[in-house]
């Protein structure tokens, strides 16, 4: 059945009233799905906040622009103030936060009051300040972010200090190991291995890297020391799991070349990134391990986007995949729209008819998700593809030209 698209500006009976604005720095499938199924009155507003001192401003100038949108609907005054009057809590709490350096992407109706912070780290390239009141949130500027994984963890190895960070793009937490797995080689060594073994097996001598007092000088010894290395990092890898068990989340590794290496032959844990940060990460502080690591994520797709990108390979010359519009958006609201892309860039303007599946083309337009573009009459059909796609339990990504499938606008994967 398709959806009743059709316009409505009365407040309902009952109405989520919230003490305090829901804003994250994350974007999950779950937040797009709920976001979609959003129908009547949805004001999206997206601004940028470069500093401190322009966050009121950039909030004021939106507020006013979501006021035209709502007069033009005929909405009267009263009920214009009570949509909007709740936007301003998010003003006070970016100056609270000091998230600076950000792009706001809020979004508003009778029911919901949501924000999300896009951190220009992330690479999201959606930092572009609209406003737009419709029938259904315009959620393309959350796109980006899902094709980049937006929290992972980071392992920095090192013989004296083993650390466990986790990361988002705009923050970093580490986690302590004590009691979940051992940090330093030099202490492990001796409390696994008795000390006339050790004495055995090695000569003392200078501080060598972590190994104080303790000489490889042969071959033997160098090979020997590698096999207490790769019992060390088991005993990570084993301790690392208590930690990482049923989150999903990728883990990054952070340190020297054959360290980094060594520690991949031993590893169990399935989420383990092919980029790293290579270079010891010991004389690095946190801010600079986590600035390093976000850099080496966001040159990563996500592994949902890898998955669907193999499946778009596997059946690209059969009938599963579609990169026309009109018939993505009719599979769509369909329900047989598995997964769809589309380019960040795109611009799709029209008015879909819903119950004949119809397109009737808007002007074409320079300006991407203009909102002086898109008028009464036409909206932005890819945003209303991925509208489609996320109300029927489908994945949605924006990619950049040059990583969409024949670099094409859109391109869809069908269930059948």
């Amino acid at each position: 059945m398709p959806h009743p698209w059709t316009d409505s500006t009365a407040a309902p009976e009952k109405r989520t009233r919230k003490s305090s604005p829901e804003l994250s720095d994350t974007v999950t499938f779950e937040d797009l799905r709920f976001l979609a199924h959003a129908q009547g009155l949805c004001i999206t507003m997206a601004i940028t906040i470069p500093d401190p001192t322009q966050v009121q401003i950039h909030l004021k100038n939106a507020i006013r622009d979501i006021e035209k949108g709502l007069s033009s609907r005929g909405l009267d005054a009263s009920k214009a103030t009570e949509l909007v009057e709740p936007l301003h809590s998010f003003a006070v709490r970016i100056e609270a936060d000091k998230a600076w350096g950000v792009e706001l992407v809020l979004f508003r109706s009778w029911d919901i009051l949501r924000g999300f912070r896009l951190s220009e780290l992330s690479g999201n390239g959606a930092a572009k300040e609209f406003v737009v009141t419709g029938d259904r949130f315009q959620i393309r500027p959350l796109l980006p972010s899902m094709s980049r994984d937006q929290r992972f963890y980071v392992l920095a190895l090192s013989q004296k200090h083993v650390r466990l960070f986790l990361c988002t793009f705009r923050a970093v937490q580490e986690i302590p190991l004590v009691g979940i797995a051992p940090q330093n080689l030099e202490t492990w060594l001796h409390n696994r291995i008795p000390d006339h073994v050790l004495d055995n097996r090695a000569k003392a001598g200078p501080s060598v890297g972590s190994m104080q007092g303790v000489m490889f000088g042969t071959s033997t010894d160098r090979d020997r020391h590698d096999e207490y290395l790769t019992h060390f990092f088991k005993e990570i890898d084993k301790g690392l799991h208590k930690v990482l068990a049923g989150q999903n989340l990728p883990l990054l590794l952070a340190g020297v070349e054959p360290e980094i290496a060594l520690y991949r032959k031993v590893n169990t844990y399935p989420q383990l990134l092919e980029s790293g940060v290579h270079g010891s990460p010991d004389g690095l502080t946190h801010g600079d391990l986590h600035t390093r690591a976000v850099e080496a994520v966001k040159h990563t797709f996500s592994a949902p986007l890898r998955k669907v990108l193999r499946d778009f390979k596997d059946f690209r010359d059969t009938n599963r995949v579609s990169f026309s519009i009109p018939e993505i958006l009719k599979r769509a609201q369909e329900g047989r729209v598995a997964d769809l892309l589309i380019r960040k860039d795109a611009e799709y303007l029209g008015t879909w008819n819903g119950v004949t599946m119809q397109i009737k083309k808007g002007p074409a337009s320079t300006q991407r998700l203009s909102p002086q573009a898109i008028s009464e009459q036409d909206s932005d059909l890819l945003n209303l593809a991925a509208l489609e796609t996320l109300s029927h339990r489908g994945k949605v990504f924006a990619l950049k030209r040059s990583e969409m499938p024949l670099e094409s606008d859109a391109a869809a994967l069908l269930r059948f």
